[in-house]
């Protein structure tokens, strides 16, 4: 019986079976998936050029995507990648996903990432579940803010939505977040009319072809919010006030879309600057302390449970100066034990010299925004 005439019969294809060379079953797909999913994504990058069936396994398979996804997800805080945007004042930034083979010294594996749509400078707003959210300018006439236009990106696929704008408000793009609730991504931007005196935020949620506005909307905290969200921690995008003092933080949530103040520790950013990052899960303030001499001094916050003031830790004190700390990162480079040495990220041939780049927490993943927005993109 050939095989058309026992698939007819039977309703469905045999599950497809890998073979040696004398024809000897070796595993059924479904575990050859499911071993390929836990590899770093850019092990499956080089997998794709074992064989034609791999191949469509890792780049055509949309099960093995979603596989791939939540396995890199589950693991992120154990296995993190570093995504560094490298400013090129003379084009467009090169993106970089570095992956480390084995924590916490293992070597480093630093791949080019893909951003097809923009060909014009850009700014990197935040990293979701393997998506990338970016800023492009469009200056008007006489100097005015024509638009802060956004687009969303999979830098692994290669895939990238830009999304709508408006040429009469002048906008800010100021957060990338998921909404677990509804399975949605969305962004978040401050928005002002031309004639307007105060600003507005506005969300958009992937897939949709507008923005509306947040009804609970904190119109004196919008000026924060021209900054884009240091981290996205437990459902909640959040920004810091500082340098202004007394120093708060409030947050977004991406379900219900509300906004809420956050308790801080007493007396930060009297000793330098200040910015929140991811801690494994957690919220977390980084204090630097600004030294004369010497390394600055890192004091590293971690609120144990959230929005409980009491639960804030002082997690670790170290004296570091990494070249590529200032500013907003959205990653801290610690453990519990103590620093991992990501400094020799900046020891590779293709940063060394380089003293322009933002960094920023990023999970490699396959999934297609073909797949998140139900159409094609």
């Amino acid at each position: 019986m050939d095989m058309d005439s026992k698939t007819m019969r039977t309703g469905a294809a045999e599950e497809p079976h890998y073979e040696s060379s004398n024809g000897v079953q070796l595993l059924p797909q479904e575990i050859i998936m499911d071993i390929l999913s836990r590899l770093p994504i850019h092990f499956l990058l080089q997998c794709t050029l074992v064989s034609k069936a791999w191949r469509n396994i890792i780049v055509r398979n949309p099960i093995f995507a979603s596989m791939q996804h939540n396995q890199a997800l589950e693991n992120r805080h154990k296995s993190h990648g570093l995504m560094f945007c490298l400013e090129n004042p003379s084009k467009s930034p090169n993106l970089y996903l570095v992956e480390r083979g084995g924590a916490p010294h293992g070597k480093l594996t630093v791949m080019y990432a893909q951003l097809t749509c923009l060909e014009c400078w850009f700014d990197v707003i935040g990293s979701c579940n393997g998506l990338l959210c970016f800023s492009y300018y469009d200056n008007g006439v006489g100097g005015y803010c024509k638009s802060n236009r956004a687009c969303v990106s999979n830098p692994i696929t290669g895939e990238c939505v830009i999304l709508p704008s408006e040429d009469s408000k002048c906008a800010w793009i100021s957060g990338f977040g998921f909404d677990s609730t509804r399975k949605e991504y969305k962004v978040v931007r401050v928005v002002r009319n031309r004639d307007a005196v105060l600003s507005t935020a506005e969300i958009h949620t992937l897939g949709s072809n507008s923005w509306r506005r947040i009804e609970d909307d904190p119109h004196s905290r919008t000026k924060y919010m021209r900054s884009q969200s240091d981290v996205l921690v437990n459902g909640r995008l959040h920004w810091c006030s500082f340098p202004n003092k007394p120093i708060f933080i409030f947050s977004l949530d991406m379900g219900h879309e509300q906004f809420e103040e956050v308790p801080v520790v007493t007396g930060l950013g009297s000793r330098g600057f200040i910015y929140l990052v991811d801690w494994k899960g957690c919220l977390a303030i980084v204090e630097v302390e600004l030294m004369l001499k010497d390394d600055d001094a890192l004091h590293i916050w971690v609120m144990k449970e959230y929005n409980v003031k009491e639960s804030w830790t002082r997690q670790a004190n170290v004296r570091w100066r990494p070249t590529w700390l200032y500013g907003s990162t959205g990653y801290a480079p610690f453990y519990d034990e103590g620093v991992i040495h990501d400094l020799q990220v900046t020891d590779h041939p293709r940063f060394r010299g380089r003293n322009r780049y933002r960094v920023i927490a990023h999970v490699g993943s396959l999934i297609s925004l073909k797949t998140l927005m139900g159409k094609e993109v």
